[in-house]
């Protein structure tokens, strides 16, 4: 016997919004090295270096995104003078704070 698929059926459109929780990255890139070192001061785990492609004598640092990661990183930057972004951590999104 012949698998057979119908086509002639019109289910019309379906609108559906489905929310999916916004799962963090395992890790975090970092792409100055001073705020690589201010990290690695605090205790946070580089877990891979990887090289620039448009400057391979850079390096590009791997953190694991642990709890407070974010939230150090918008200090230290805060801390530089430059705007920075709050991090929600009720809704994962980042919220522009100037």
């Amino acid at each position: 016997m012949e698998d057979t698929v119908e086509n002639d059926v019109d289910v019309g459109k379906v609108d559906v919004e489905v929310e999916y929780p916004r799962i963090p990255k395992p890790s975090k890139l970092i792409f100055s090295p001073m705020l690589a070192k201010h990290l690695l001061g605090k205790g946070y785990v580089i877990t891979d270096l990887k090289q620039k492609r448009e400057a391979p004598s850079e390096s590009i640092f791997v953190f694991r995104n642990d709890a407070g990661l974010m939230d150090d990183v918008l200090a230290w930057k805060a801390s530089k003078g430059e705007v920075v972004k709050s991090w929600d951590n009720g809704n994962k999104e980042i919220i522009n704070k100037e």
